[in-house]
C-alpha cells in the first residue's frame, strides 16, 4: 500500500480544500466526503488517507466511527484559507518529488563518474598513441 500521496491525490486534496471552503458549515459527513472522492475516482480507503494527511497538516479534524471508518470531518475555514493562499498540497508534492528525483540523479552521477573518467583517460591515451604512430610512420 502506498504511504505517500500520488500526484492525482495531491491535486484532488487541493480541490477538496476548496470544496470545504465553499461549504456553509464547519463540518461535513462521510457521505459528502465519499461522494466527492468517488467523483474524482479515488477509493474510499485512499480518501481516508488523504483526510488523515490533511489532518496532519492541521487543516481539518477526522472523526472516526467504531470500525475506524470515517464518520465526519470538522475544520476551520480560516486555517484552510491561509493554507491555500500560502501554498498548495500539489506544490508540496511537486517539491518532494523534485528533491527525490534530484537525489537519484546525483547518486547516478556519483556512481558513473569514475568509470567514465577511466574510459576517457583510456581513450585519450589510445588516441595519442595512434597519432604518434601515424606521425612516425610518415617519416
Amino acid at each position: 500500500m502506498n504511504k505517500l500521496l500520488t500526484e492525482k491525490e495531491s491535486k484532488v486534496a487541493d480541490l477538496f480544500l476548496e470544496f470545504l471552503l465553499s461549504s456553509e458549515k464547519n463540518g461535513v459527513f462521510k457521505g459528502v466526503v465519499n461522494f466527492f472522492f468517488k467523483k474524482h475516482k479515488i477509493s474510499e480507503h485512499r480518501a481516508l488517507f488523504v483526510c488523515h494527511f490533511l489532518q496532519r497538516k492541521k487543516l481539518l479534524k477526522v472523526l472516526l466511527d467504531s470500525n475506524d471508518g470515517l464518520r465526519n470531518l470538522t475544520f476551520e475555514k480560516s486555517k484552510i484559507e491561509d493554507f491555500i493562499i500560502n501554498n498548495r498540497i500539489h506544490d508540496e508534492w511537486l517539491l518532494q518529488n523534485k528533491l527525490k528525483n534530484e537525489s537519484k540523479i546525483s547518486t547516478i552521477k556519483a556512481k558513473t563518474f569514475i568509470p567514465v573518467l577511466i574510459l576517457g583517460a583510456f581513450g585519450g591515451v589510445y588516441s595519442i598513441i595512434k597519432v604518434v604512430i601515424l606521425v612516425l610512420g610518415k617519416e
